[in-house]
């Protein structure tokens, strides 16, 4: 029975503030389509975004650790970390390097053949409002372009990548495939971007992943054709050195050509050694090289994402209306409240 005292005192306090407020309910409702028709004019200026996904695996974290022909030339080779691989490719995927990296690749847009900062410069409308400024109205990254070369165009490279990153997504899902997503108001845009982007990751990927390998095998590789060079060299020496000579010698008179047949038989041992450790370098790049393979590839004609322009209306016809009402309310309790503690202030 108090239960039901409660509630009826409940909407007695309800009713109370609802006859209160109810008048200032044509404000919220005005201000409701106000705020609703600004949002919805808002996202109906708004352009259609073009969106495009790519999925691709790294199939190298299959692969073992040392092994076969190595292993038999007594030659560890290092294994792949599974887990670390795929953590530095997503950490290279978010990167606002890569991007900006990618967009100094070239690319062919609206039938125009440009570099993709150059592309996204005029698709997003620079180029007009450049227009009276000498240094960058008529100014083109060219192709080559290094960063660090002047300060201000790194600048405006790095706003560039930072601003395309909020249209970008890169993850990887549970079971070990990457998706990467992207969205642009221009359809030639978005798939160069993502096409352009995934050639970027890998040969950079590729590059630091192979580094230490590489230098191995190019040690290696210098080594055996210098070895190579010079057992030819002193072949031909000795092919000289008996040409010179005649059927009637003393072995006195032989002893250069012995001389050079044992450095011939040094260096063909080396040569030997080389060989192995060459044949071994190579195993330890081909291990170390990571094999990207891409699942689905960004294909034409790609999704269209429209503004959401009904939703946002709606969503500001509701905020326009439940929040000034709840202050409107809130107000009145207040104001009541300091009345009632008013009189019995100077009740008292």
């Amino acid at each position: 029975m108090e239960n039901q005292i409660n509630i009826y005192q409940y909407l007695e306090l309800v009713k109370k503030y609802w006859k209160k407020a109810r008048w200032y309910l044509p404000i919220c409702i005005g201000l409701g389509i106000l705020l609703g028709g600004f949002l919805y004019y808002k996202k109906s200026k708004e352009v259609i975004s073009y969106y495009g996904e790519s999925t691709f695996m790294l199939s190298s974290d299959d692969m073992g650790s040392g092994g076969g022909i190595a292993e038999s030339l007594g030659v560890m080779l290092p294994g792949s970390n599974r887990t670390g691989n795929k953590n530095i490719l997503l950490e290279l995927l978010k990167s606002h390097k890569m991007i900006e990296n990618t967009l100094m690749t070239k690319a062919q847009v609206n039938g125009d053949s440009n570099l993709l900062i150059n592309h996204f410069i005029e698709l997003s409308g620079y180029r007009e409002s450049w227009q009276g400024n000498k240094e960058w109205e008529n100014y083109e990254y060219p192709q080559g372009y290094q960063i660090n070369e002047n300060e201000l165009r790194d600048g405006f490279l790095r706003a560039s990548a930072k601003q395309l990153s909020y249209n970008y997504n890169a993850k990887i899902t549970d079971g070990g495939i990457f998706k990467v997503s992207f969205f642009f108001h221009n359809q030639d845009f978005t798939k160069s971007f993502l096409d352009n982007l995934m050639k970027t990751i890998i040969a950079y990927y590729t590059e630091k992943k192979t580094a230490k390998a590489s230098n191995v095998y190019k040690y290696a590789k210098e080594r055996y054709d210098k070895l190579y060079a010079d057992l030819i060299g002193k072949q031909r020496q000795l092919a000289r050195t008996q040409d010179r000579s005649s059927a009637f010698v003393f072995r006195e008179d032989l002893t250069p050509q012995f001389k050079i047949s044992s450095d011939i038989e040094a260096t063909t041992e080396l040569l030997g050694e080389a060989t192995k450790s060459l044949e071994a370098a190579k195993m330890s790049l081909v291990q170390e090289t990571p094999f990207i393979q891409v699942i689905d590839d960004v294909r034409l004609p790609l999704s269209q994402i429209e503004p959401e322009k009904v939703k946002y209306g709606i969503i500001g016809l509701l905020a326009g209306i439940i929040i000034p009402f709840i202050l409107i309310v809130g107000f009145i309790i207040a104001r009541e409240y300091m009345q009632t503690q008013k009189s019995l202030y100077y009740k008292n």
